[in-house]
Order: C-alpha cells, then structure tokens, then sequence
C-alpha cells in the first residue's frame, strides 16, 4: 500500500466531497457532469501553447471553458430548449473537440483520452516535487492540498450566501446577496477542482466523489452543516475502502472507488427504506 497515492485521493475526495453537498442541493449533477468533461477542451488548448501539464494556465483555460458552457447553456435554456438537453447539446461538442485535437495534435503527449476518463493515480507518484535535487514528495500531493484549502477557505467566505443560495435563491436575491457573483465564483471552483483532479483520478472519479459522498449523506441528514461533515467522512471512508480493494486484487484504482461509492449509496438507499418500512409498520 503506498501511503503518497492514498494521501493524493484522501485529499482530492475531502475537496470533491465538501463542493459536492453545495452541488447536490442546487441540483447541479447534470451541469457538473458537463462542466468536467468540458474543462477538458480547455487543458488541451493550454497544453498546446505551454506543452507543460502542470502549468498554471490550465486553470485558467479550463475556467475559462467552463463560464463559455455555462454561458452557452443558459442562452439555450431560455429558448424552448430544456435546460437538460442544452447541457447534452454542449457538453458533447466541446468534449468531442477536445478529444479530436488530442488525436490529432496530442498522440504522444502527457494527455490522453484515457488517462482523461480514468486518471493515472497509480502512477502519478512518479512526478515529483524537487527543491535542488531534494525529493519533497509527489507534486499532485501539494496541488491537491492546495485545492483543499483554497475550496475549504471558499466555503467557510461565503457558507451564508451559498447556504442562501442552495435552499432559496430568490430569497437570497431578495436579502442583496449577490447570486450571478457567487455562483461564477463557485463554478470557477468547480472548474479548478475538476482541472487539478482530472489528470490524478480523472473524469469519471471526480463526479463519483462530488455527487456519491453527497447524495447519501443527504439520506441521513438536512442538516447543512452534518451533511457537510457527514458527506466528507462517507467520502474518505470509500476512498480508503477502494483503495484497500484495488491494492489487494490489483486494478484500477479509480474504478474501484467509483464503484464503492455507488455500492455505499445504494446500500445507504436500502437501509433508510428499511427504515421507514418498518417505522410505519410499527405505527
């Protein structure tokens, strides 16, 4: 078992764990979905001009593509379009680009549509952070604990207004709290977690640790401030249930964890009926 990577994905399910309640209760999972997987095109475009993946333009690039899906989603929205199918329209397209100017430009670089999807956890040990020669440890280590301080700082700046927001948006604008500039603010979050997370555990992993962890503590719990707690520990208890997993029978890391966090929900979902049955049969 090796502590690095497991450090890497604790952190990165804290970050994905804590943004992921305020996306569950703005019912967001659709345009979360869209905003990682467009956050791609962005990387690309960047890396083409900087051929570093590790630059920190590719925040900005990804930022950038996802307040233009945003944007393009809410403009076809207020045609007759349905807001779900506006986000199938775009997300696709701008997805698809990506890809095809990683096949075409990209073959032999550091990015591919694979590790895009899936992540390379297992080997991103491999790139250090080195100070003269001296080895300090994984560099996605210290970009992941970057990213969970700057989300946990974000939260605990603007938990009133995102607590407005995410219960009663109208009583929110109502109270003069500035809503279009929170939620920019809080999907330029989302687009940083999903580019600093997307070449550690990709695509599919990050919006199985934003949404899993969130949707079952939202079973147990309304209270904000538990769902919060309650959604980090579900979080970090399957990334450290699929790790053990995969270290044993020896796969893929991110899939694993994927897949603990549905099993979690689904047995979450199973135990809360369970629950209610029998309560209104005992009454």
């Amino acid at each position: 078992m090796n502590l690095e990577i497991l450090s890497i994905l604790i952190l990165t399910s804290f970050t994905c764990s804590l943004i992921g309640v305020f996306i569950s209760l703005r019912k967001m999972a659709m345009l979360m979905d869209a905003i990682s997987h467009t956050v791609l095109l962005g990387v690309v475009l960047v890396y083409l001009i900087t051929k570093d993946i590790n630059s920190p333009f590719l925040i900005i690039g990804a930022s950038l593509i996802c307040v233009l899906t945003v944007c393009l989603i809410e403009i076809l929205s207020n045609t007759k379009i349905e807001k779900g199918a506006a986000i199938g329209l775009i997300f696709p397209l701008f997805f698809s680009i990506g890809v095809l100017i990683m096949d075409r430009e990209l073959k032999n670089s550091q990015i591919s549509v694979n590790s895009a999807l899936f992540g390379k956890l297992e080997f991103i040990i491999f790139q250090r952070f080195k100070i003269n020669d001296f080895d300090l440890g994984p560099l996605a280590l210290y970009i992941a604990l970057i990213i969970a301080i700057i989300t946990t700082v974000f939260i605990l700046f603007f938990y009133k207004e995102l607590k407005l927001i995410s219960f009663d948006e109208i009583f929110a604008k109502t109270s003069g709290v500035s809503v279009l500039i929170v939620h920019y603010l809080f999907l330029s979050l989302i687009s940083i977690t999903a580019v600093a997370s997307f070449n550690v555990v990709g695509v599919i992993l990050v919006i199985s640790l934003i949404i899993g962890p969130s949707i079952t503590s939202l079973l147990f719990t309304k209270d904000l401030k538990k769902t919060i707690y309650l959604s980090i520990v579900i979080g970090i208890f399957n990334s450290l249930l699929g790790y053990t997993i995969a270290f044993k029978y020896d796969i893929a890391i991110s899939g694993v964890v994927s897949s603990v966090n549905i099993g979690v929900f689904l047995l979450a979902l199973f135990v809360r009926g369970m629950n209610e049955y029998y309560r209104r049969k005992l009454s």
